[in-house]
């Protein structure tokens, strides 16, 4: 009887079909790689255990049992580069950390990044899904919990490749695609927004509430202005009309975003939201979902240029009423329009 050792050693030999496996091809855990690394600048602890067990799949290539709670725990102070758990020769300890966390990045991490990765997976040429996997212990110091991930195909129908199956991409010789990003940090009014706000029901009394307050600011200001100099006989002072137009300015600069939300269909968050530059809020309606909807959103794109990072700020004078990707290595110089419903832009000049 082969060790798994063994079995490990013959199939590297023989180079065996990791897709029949389900094992992760290399490439894909690469992207996954890659993509994870831009998961904020000090994630959760699920993100880390994410990341360790990438690495341990890039170290074991042809692993199919899956990885203990030891080992996750030790590559996870390796990437993280400081010690997790203090004593890792208390078996149940690291066993409840370990399990605690993936629960965490399985229930919540994973199903708010998954999306955007398929999409970006898909875009590469792997229009398969990635899955997390357990394998809980049967008993016995010999047979531990082990964690895993799998690559499942997809489906002959669901295969074509994406320049096939995008008609956009035959546009232009340049193009950048834009994956969505979960947003898991801020207010508490952003969070409900990156869940998506339907405004139906009380829900669009509250939003229809908020624009109409937004306008009677504005009304209130003009009035007390125009009030004003009626009562000192047209006499205007420069302080006041600078205060004014500072004080217009202001009442813009809050209101303008969603006053021009439901006509635009996608705009800047203001900053009493986030001060995230690169989030946009989309107005969304059928068939994007079940009801109209509110949602916070994260685009993200590879320059195709010089393979940075890019996101979306507001197209400035430069090209004004517009929103544009922005590339952070070159952001004047490689720009780029977008479209948040192809989710597809070309340079722009």
């Amino acid at each position: 009887m082969k060790t798994a050792d063994s079995a490990v050693s013959v199939r590297a030999e023989q180079g065996g079909n990791r897709l029949d496996t389900g094992l992760v091809p290399a490439e894909v855990i690469d992207l996954l790689v890659k993509y994870s690394d831009g998961w904020g600048q000090k994630p959760v602890l699920a993100v880390w255990l994410f990341r360790a067990l990438l690495r341990l799949c890039q170290a074991h290539p042809y692993q199919e049992e899956g990885f203990t709670s030891l080992e996750l725990a030790e590559m996870v102070a390796k990437v993280q580069g400081k010690v997790w758990i203090l004593d890792l020769s208390n078996q149940s300890d690291v066993s409840r950390k370990v399990r605690d966390n993936w629960d965490q990045l399985v229930e919540k991490r994973w199903g708010e990044k998954q999306e955007g990765i398929h999409l970006a997976l898909r875009h590469a040429g792997f229009p398969g899904k990635v899955v997390l996997q357990k394998f809980e212990s049967k008993g016995g110091a010999g047979n531990p919990t082990r964690y895993t991930m799998r690559y499942l195909p997809a489906e002959p129908s669901d295969a074509a490749s994406p320049v096939e199956s995008d008609p956009v991409r035959s546009c232009a010789a340049v193009q950048i695609h834009y994956f969505p990003e979960d947003v898991t940090q801020g207010n508490t009014m952003l969070r409900m927004l990156c869940l998506g706000y339907q405004v139906v029901g009380w829900r669009r009394g509250v939003f229809l509430g908020l624009i109409t307050l937004i306008v009677l600011t504005v009304m209130t200001l003009l009035l007390t202005f125009l009030m004003g100099l009626a009562w000192r006989s047209l006499e205007v002072r420069g302080g006041e009309l600078l205060v004014l137009l500072l004080g217009a300015a202001c009442v813009v600069e809050v209101a303008w975003p969603i006053l021009n939300l439901p006509t635009a269909r996608v705009v800047m968050t203001p900053f009493w939201l986030s001060w995230d530059a690169g989030l946009v809020l989309e107005w969304r309606r059928p068939p994007d979902g079940p009801q109209a909807h509110i949602v916070a959103v994260r685009y993200i794109g590879q320059c195709p240029i010089c393979g940075g990072r890019v996101t979306i700020r507001s197209g400035g004078l430069r090209f004004w009423g517009r929103l544009v990707g922005s590339c952070e290595a070159s952001p004047r110089e490689h720009v780029y329009r977008f479209d948040h419903v192809t989710r597809v832009g070309g340079p722009l000049v």
